[in-house]
């Protein structure tokens, strides 16, 4: 068990991520039965409860949200997950914040299917908002937020494919 998570963390993670690369994962990636996205809101490691990761071959792309993935990976825990959204974060952090407003999670800024994404409530080490008068360049623009959420024991992205 412990060996296929290992294979699955190590061999899929990039040491350098690009945005547009982020965003594009090929499969869709479950915690238990529940769509989480990505893992990158989450702690996979064994030592805290993740026990067996697999990718299932489908019969037919899954398609959730209108975005088609390649395949489904499961990530296995017996650990309660309390899964919250990116819309929850900004309503339980910044509930002030309104019109539009751009995620970015770590390093990565998420430029699809925001909706999709589920982070374990207890991994996130802090939030920031950076309003878009904070730039110069945009000065003359339609304001927006940037909600930047950081996660606990940040070291790079892992990306399943």
């Amino acid at each position: 068990m412990f060996l296929s998570l290992l294979l699955a963390t190590n061999l899929y993670s990039q040491k350098y991520l690009s945005d547009k690369d982020f965003n594009l994962s090929p499969s869709a990636i479950y915690i238990n039965d529940t769509f989480v996205k990505s893992l990158i809101g989450f702690n996979i490691k064994p030592e805290a409860g993740f026990y067996n990761v697999s990718k299932i071959d489908l019969p037919t792309p899954p398609i959730i949200n209108g975005i088609t993935y390649n395949g489904k990976i499961v990530v296995k825990t017996d650990k309660p997950i309390d899964f919250i959204s990116l819309e929850d974060i900004r309503n339980q952090y910044f509930p002030k914040v309104n019109g539009n407003i751009i995620y970015m999670i770590n390093q990565f800024f998420i430029t699809k299917d925001a909706k999709s994404y589920k982070l374990d409530k207890d991994f996130i080490d802090r939030c920031e908002l950076i309003p878009s008068s904070d730039f110069e360049a945009l000065s003359n623009k339609e304001d927006f937020s940037i909600i930047r959420i950081f996660t606990k024991n940040y070291a790079g992205p892992t990306l399943l494919r």
